[in-house]
């Protein structure tokens, strides 16, 4: 099947016909392995979307930046902080943009964001998290891999612009990763938790359900 995820350009019309678009709930490696996170340094959330990872850590006491390319997207997520009385540093710009900050963070959150990077994209980010971080400090990450159910599909429909990555004519991009390929990624890393297989069936808005291949990793800096 094709997957029907949105244009890059048209995140913002996404976000506003649904208000929760990649869900509700905080991803479930974050809940299971918050406690590698230094409270006492803040959060960075890449790729925030609607906040629902940033509104659970701000409930839990964390300080949080989130930052999204989407405006609709950071609208929301300010306005949801705001009705909550929850203290969420919203960013609208991409990883370009947001720069170097004075402190380190704690902790980096990069969840659903590398599979629509490119390659060239996602050394970018990669070198960013090192620019941000310091040793002890948690990388949360998610992304897809070339097992997906879609890959064989994407891979014969759409144009190869680089390893296991592809475009399609309408501008989507997705990545997949080999396996092991995300702790090749982070070498100044140490695994907490490293899986690859199948994630949990979900939807976006009130689309049809999905599943996908992907890798979750949540490592310690130990590299500085």
């Amino acid at each position: 099947m094709e997957y029907d995820w949105p244009v890059a350009e048209d995140y913002n019309d996404a976000y506003a016909r649904a208000a929760g678009l990649f869900g509700n709930d905080p991803e479930e490696v974050l809940v299971r392995c918050v406690d590698a996170l230094d409270q006492r340094r803040p959060v960075l959330d890449v790729g925030c979307g609607q906040g629902r990872n940033s509104l659970w850590l701000a409930e839990k006491g964390f300080d949080v930046v989130a930052l999204d390319p989407s405006e609709q997207a950071t609208q929301q997520l300010a306005a949801a902080a705001a009705n909550r009385g929850l203290a969420v540093d919203v960013r609208h710009g991409g990883v370009d943009d947001f720069g170097m900050p004075d402190l380190a963070f704690g902790g980096v959150c990069v969840f659903g964001l590398i599979q629509i990077l490119t390659r060239k994209d996602i050394a970018g980010l990669v070198a960013a998290i090192d620019r941000w971080t310091a040793v002890g400090s948690a990388l949360f990450v998610t992304a897809w891999t070339v097992a997906d159910p879609s890959y064989a599909e994407i891979a014969s429909r759409w144009s190869s612009i680089g390893e296991s990555s592809f475009l399609h004519a309408d501008g989507r991009v997705r990545t997949f990763l080999r396996e092991g390929e995300i702790l090749e990624l982070f070498p100044g890393y140490e695994a907490v938790l490293y899986r690859e297989g199948l994630g949990p069936w979900h939807r976006h808005g009130d689309g049809p359900e999905e599943r996908h291949a992907r890798v979750e990793l949540v490592a310690r800096r130990i590299d500085g």
